[in-house]
């Protein structure tokens, strides 16, 4: 006889009815740790080729767990499970619970969502002391549980650590960072107040306000002028006795010496170009610092370039168009007289002048079938003409062909689309005021035979 409240889970119509399995008739009981709880058995019983398992278990109450001693004003997790009348997990349960606490200053979720039968509560206690949570099954406020802990006593900040470099650049923004710890040294994460910033340096620039603190951290920066032995000190506003105070030592700006201007070492005439400037020190190391101006000069009369440039951190870049052909120079001077100088020297090429122009045309072409013609501009050496973009006429020998009447070219190439009409020799002419060139192509015809 099949037992009874079980649930029909399977039928096996692969074997007869009246036969029995030989390698299992009944599973046996089982149990699964689970947490701090075991799940309940899952019993399975197996008659004939009949499969039944139990029916879920019904929610009896709740299980809240939290640990037995819990920080003061740091997040905490509580566990809450939903638990049969054995106090087993009823792992189906997807229920909702209020929460509360006899910690009136805690911060916690005023309601949770249980899913398979489990849910999470982050807590954070304020209150130091034996503190209660209590969670409440919100379907049946019968079903209840409530966890005991102990919250230790709030950390206290006694003094900032203040942190920086151990050595710094003056005239060079620095980082520096503050904690708030106990006596102990540990973190105090409830500080959250505000400090003000002092430092031995006269003239260094500080935050104009006071520095606010999140969890026991603040970071903020400051620009040490002062060559040698500098400190900063901060100083709680609530309290001037909770301070820090860090010592680095600020080394003397680097003195300019040069300038190094990079740029090709060949360039074509007309074509604009980037040079390079940075400011150095005697050992012709870069000066991050340097944010001042320099005149611009060049060897090239006819050069188009701006009269200054402002450095940035110690770099700055010049645009240099040349028009004169040999070796050129680009010269800056600067410095607070006047007289720290660098350049770089390039050979200006002289740009190729258009000459002619290339129409070139495959040998052969089919009358009535379109082929694409391409045209460059050349100087009289035959080289490309990059730099020209102008336009130009097409005509043709084939009065009857068709083609665009002009033609743009762009970075000295250009193409265009014909159809010739007319058997024989033919030709495309390129024309831009007394500069031509032509390409010659030979048209002939389709012709078909028919078959034998």
């Amino acid at each position: 006889m099949q037992p009874r409240d079980r649930r029909f889970v399977g039928y096996d119509r692969r074997r007869p009815a009246g036969t029995r399995f030989g390698f299992l008739e009944q599973l046996e009981r089982r149990a699964v740790l689970d947490g701090g709880g075991l799940l309940a058995p899952l019993v399975t019983t197996v008659f004939d080729n009949v499969v039944v398992a139990p029916q879920p278990a019904a929610v009896a109450g709740l299980r809240l767990t939290l640990p037995a001693q819990v920080p003061n004003g740091l997040p905490t997790m509580a566990r809450l499970a939903a638990v049969d009348a054995a106090g087993l997990p009823v792992l189906g349960y997807s229920g909702s619970a209020t929460i509360s606490s006899s910690d009136t200053a805690a911060t916690l979720p005023s309601t949770v969502t249980l899913v398979n039968g489990t849910a999470f509560v982050p807590v954070t206690f304020r209150t130091a002391g034996s503190q209660t949570l209590t969670a409440t099954d919100s379907a049946d406020a019968a079903r209840a549980a409530s966890a005991t802990t102990t919250v230790a006593a709030p950390l206290v900040a006694t003094k900032l650590m203040v942190l920086m470099p151990t050595q710094t650049r003056a005239g060079v923004p620095t980082t520096v960072a503050a904690l708030a710890v106990d006596a102990g040294g540990r973190v105090v994460t409830t500080f959250n107040g505000t400090a003000t910033v002092a430092s031995t340096d006269t003239a260094a620039t500080l935050p104009l306000i006071e520095v606010i603190f999140k969890a026991g951290r603040a970071t903020f920066q400051v620009t040490l002028a002062t060559a040698g032995r500098q400190s900063v000190t901060v100083a709680s506003l609530s309290d001037p006795k909770v301070s820090g105070t860090a010592s680095t030592t600020v080394v003397a700006p680097s003195t300019l010496a040069s300038f190094a201007v990079v740029m090709p070492p060949r360039v074509l005439a007309g074509e604009p170009v980037r040079a390079g400037v940075i400011a150095m020190d005697a050992s012709g190391r870069l000066i991050p610092g340097y944010n001042g101006t320099a005149t611009v000069t060049s060897s090239d009369p006819g050069a188009i370039l701006p009269g200054t440039v402002t450095f940035l951190n110690g770099r700055a870049v010049v645009r240099v168009t040349f028009a004169t052909a040999g070796d050129q120079t680009v010269s800056v001077r600067g410095g607070a007289a006047g007289n720290i100088v660098g350049s770089a020297t390039a050979a200006v090429v002289a740009a190729p002048v258009l000459s002619s122009f290339t129409v070139r045309l495959p040998r052969t072409v089919l009358t009535g079938v379109p082929v694409t013609v391409a045209l460059s501009a050349v100087d009289a050496t035959g080289r490309p003409v990059w730099g020209y973009s102008g336009t130009v006429s097409l005509t043709s020998t084939d009065a009857a062909a068709v083609l665009p009447a002009t033609v743009t070219f762009v970075n000295g190439r250009a193409y265009a689309r014909v159809t010739f009409k007319t058997l024989g020799e033919q030709s495309i002419t390129a024309t831009s005021g007394a500069i031509s060139g032509s390409g010659k192509t030979q048209v002939g015809e389709v012709s078909v035979t028919p078959p034998a």
